[in-house]
């Protein structure tokens, strides 16, 4: 499967669509999401909402993307560099908005990258804070 297309699919997951068509005058592809208890599963077709995306994802494919959960300033959790490794669920920082402050959590298992970012930065919704290459196991 394509990096664009699997990137445009990350990006959809994130978002509240629920059904999306695209056609150009070549190819076409359709999404619906389907809600499966708390969890949302986005299919390209209906028979394959089994099959892991990651599955279809070659080994020179694997950099994961890390976006703001929303609008603040960012703080990066103290001693985080590149080369750490990173487990799902790994609060990687966090944004502060209104003196409120809000975890950024690694939606991905994997090692640090880059830090697109630097401490104390003003970011926008979904803007690109870490880049992880995937250990394989996402």
């Amino acid at each position: 499967m394509n990096k664009d297309v699997l990137d445009f699919i990350n990006h959809i997951l994130r978002t509240d669509i629920q059904q999306l068509k695209v056609k150009n005058t070549e190819e076409s592809i359709e999404f619906t999401r389907f809600n499966k208890g708390n969890e949302s599963v986005l299919s390209e077709r209906p028979e394959i909402l089994n099959e892991s995306i990651e599955d279809n994802i070659s080994e020179s494919e694997t950099d994961l993307v890390v976006t703001a959960p929303m609008v603040g300033l960012i703080h990066i959790n103290n001693g985080l560099k590149v080369g750490d490794s990173v487990k799902r669920g790994d609060a990687l920082g966090q944004i502060e908005s209104m003196k409120v402050f809000s975890d950024v959590i690694s939606p991905y298992e994997g090692t640090l990258k880059e830090v697109k970012v630097a401490e104390g930065d003003a970011v926008e919704f979904e803007q690109m804070l870490f880049l992880l290459k995937s250990d394989g196991e996402n």
